[in-house]
């Protein structure tokens, strides 16, 4: 009963995202196109939020190659003054406000109206079968939940509103009277599409602080139930630990401060019709348009962590999908000119496109975050977290098992490859590094030691 009273997100402030926010990025010629700019997090939202190929803590939003790292902001708590009328000594304890000061309440009156309701909760339950408005929010959080200090400890609190900076704390607490409170339904009118404003069990949730509830490497759930691309656009995809662009590994236990074992944790997609030989990459002109290539979220979720950056051929977006269903997995976006009707926050479904290819130099990347814990995630494969359907299509195109796209920890650690101190991390070798080793670009660009070649 009580999830139809979900109340819409007030003001996506409240869940802003660690990936979330994730670096920025541009091409890099010497690897087929991408190069990148770094945040400091590599969680997307996790993950989740950067641009291009930012260290990421789980929610990602980066540009082409960047380590992504999950902004995770904070607004600082306020406390407004309480103005509350007591009532006689018979009535002790109890909050006088009449039911028109609470139909209206704004400000300062929110504190005692949510008290108001919070009493009448305790000394009648029932009360919560037919709530709406600010009672049927008491009834589904603060008064289901140990009393906190209210803007601290686990996100619940009289006012709901009260974290947030002045302007936003008024906007929000205004929206707990205009919103309605049924929950709607996720694609009302069959479109194919979440609806983006639609409000979910995991409104209230600070992206920052989601995590697995357990991680076993070797039995990972499988949640993505949609490919995230159009997968016969493209010729090859690099694997895991791969020497293709830069170090991609921030805040996973495999990271190495001293540069000296870095390793690219994501996938690159190469566009079909590029030539095979790196000598010939600059000079072969696109076979089709790179930016017809079309992008879809893997799971039913909310895109945190957008960041956007112009490009000269217009806008693109980092941002990280967060899974609804299976929360503490995150899904890494880079280089998408993201659909104009989805924003931070949005509500998206398996399967429905967010995007398309938002730089024609770009090539396509995804990257798959597993967040255990404040400052540690887990970077995986997505064919690892992928379903039996979503594996099939690239069984179809000659894949049959993880090591076809998976270089392991052992055989990177046996045969390291250092970067240089930038922020990205570019593998010295690369044009990036500052010194070009023609031998190692032709390598990371050519040889199946970093690429897995799609068949048909």
């Amino acid at each position: 009963m009580l999830n139809k009273f979900l109340v819409k997100p007030l003001l996506f402030s409240i869940i802003v995202f660690s990936v979330i926010s994730f670096g920025c990025a541009s091409e890099d010629p010497g690897i087929g196109g991408s190069v990148e700019t770094t945040n400091n997090t590599q969680e997307s939202a996790s993950v989740s939020n950067a641009s291009g190929d930012t260290k990421a803590n789980t929610g990602e939003s980066t540009t082409s190659d960047t380590k992504a790292t999950t902004a995770e902001t904070t607004t600082k708590t306020s406390k407004e003054p309480v103005s509350t009328t007591t009532s006689p000594s018979k009535d002790e304890g109890a909050v006088k406000v009449s039911e028109d000061e609470c139909e209206n309440a704004t400000g300062a009156m929110v504190e005692p109206c949510t008290e108001k309701y919070r009493q009448m909760i305790e000394n009648d339950p029932s009360l919560c079968d037919t709530a709406t408005g600010m009672m049927a929010y008491m009834c589904n959080s603060s008064v289901q939940a140990p009393q906190t200090k209210p803007g601290y400890g686990n996100g619940h609190s009289s006012n709901p509103c009260i974290s947030l900076p002045p302007g936003d704390k008024e906007r929000c607490e205004q929206s707990f009277k205009d919103n309605p409170n049924a929950r709607p339904e996720k694609d009302p009118h069959n479109t194919g599409k979440a609806d983006p404003n639609a409000r979910l069990a995991t409104d209230a949730v600070d992206y920052t602080n989601v995590y697995v509830a357990t991680y076993d490497p070797d039995n990972i759930p499988k949640v993505a139930t949609s490919n995230f691309t159009e997968l016969d656009k493209f010729s090859k995809m690099s694997k895991i630990r791969s020497g293709v662009g830069h170090d991609f590994s921030y805040n996973t236990p495999e990271y190495d401060k001293t540069r000296a074992n870095c390793k690219s944790m994501k996938h690159y997609f190469m566009p079909a019709g590029v030539p095979k030989q790196q000598a010939l990459y600059a000079s072969t002109p696109h076979t089709f348009p790179w930016m017809s290539i079309k992008f879809f979220s893997p799971v039913d979720g909310r895109i945190v962590g957008v960041y956007y950056k112009e490009n000269k051929y217009g806008t693109e977006a980092n941002f990280t999908v967060a899974s609804s269903e299976h929360p503490g997995y995150f899904f890494m976006f880079f280089h998408i000119a993201l659909d104009p009707s989805l924003k931070e926050g949005s509500v998206v479904k398996a399967g429905q496109q967010i995007g398309t290819l938002g730089d024609e130099e770009a090539w396509g990347e995804i990257a798959t975050s597993i967040k255990i814990g404040p400052g540690d995630h887990r970077l995986v494969s997505f064919l690892e977290v992928a379903t039996d359907d979503v594996v099939e299509q690239y069984k179809a195109r000659g894949f049959e098992t993880l090591s076809d796209v998976i270089v392991s920890k052992q055989q990177r650690d046996a045969n390291p490859l250092p970067c240089d101190n930038s922020e990205a991390g570019w593998f010295f070798g690369s044009s990036k590094s500052g010194v070009e080793d023609i031998q190692f670009s032709t390598w990371a660009f050519e040889s199946a030691d970093n690429w897995f070649t799609f068949t048909n």
